[in-house]
């Protein structure tokens, strides 16, 4: 998490109520909101059921707030420290776990994230951009159990596509950067439902008009 970002009073209750309810987890997450720098509440990820371990094929719906790991699985799946990936090295720590690990939760808000221009996540120039396209696609490629499970969840998809278009798109739409979503769409065409979507279509309109 970040500096700015908040841990609600019972943040730490909740997450011990997890534990005991589901016996020790190999990993899990509390819901949590978004707000801006004036307090306003922007996003909720709290609406879950089921199983949402494939639900991380299109997003990084858990940020970096509110993820609890055991020590020693993280000890054997650290985050990817490379500096080109800057932003998505989160997102590839809870790909490889979901591959892995059925993901348990809590749909309780227990905690916020503040949405500023300085987050890693939009903040990059479009040089940092192709270096963390080309970078994710390659870890990605190179680890066969997020192949698998990106491949499993999204039958007759090619991995590349459904893991990591998701990566490059937070942030501000830049001519350089949109012109991916296009090549997105040629690999795996129902990237066009993503829910951010609507909005890299806007921008192009925007950017021919």
């Amino acid at each position: 998490m970040d500096s700015d970002d908040e841990l609600y009073p019972h943040y730490l209750d909740e997450a011990l109520t997890l534990i005991k309810q589901y016996n020790r987890p190999e990993w899990f997450h509390i819901a949590y909101e978004i707000r801006d720098e004036a307090g306003r509440v922007l996003r909720k990820e709290h609406r879950r059921k089921g199983n949402i371990n494939q639900s991380l094929i299109t997003g990084n719906h858990l940020s970096c707030i509110g993820v609890f790991v055991k020590k020693d699985i993280l000890e054997q799946h650290q985050f990817n420290e490379d500096p080109d990936i800057i932003g998505s090295e989160d997102y590839l720590l809870w790909l490889k776990l979901a591959s892995l690990f059925p993901l348990r939760y809590s749909n309780r808000i227990s905690a916020y994230v503040v949405q500023h221009r300085g987050r890693s996540v939009i903040n990059f120039n479009q040089h940092q951009l192709i270096r963390r396209i080309k970078k994710s696609i390659e870890i990605v490629n190179a680890d066969a159990d997020i192949r698998n499970f990106s491949a499993g969840q999204c039958p007759n998809s090619k991995p590349t596509a459904t893991s990591t278009w998701p990566i490059i798109c937070p942030g501000p739409h830049s001519s350089f950067s949109l012109k991916y979503y296009p090549i997105s769409i040629r690999i795996f065409l129902p990237i066009v439902f993503h829910r951010n979507s609507y909005s890299y279509l806007n921008s192009l309109i925007m950017l021919k008009s």
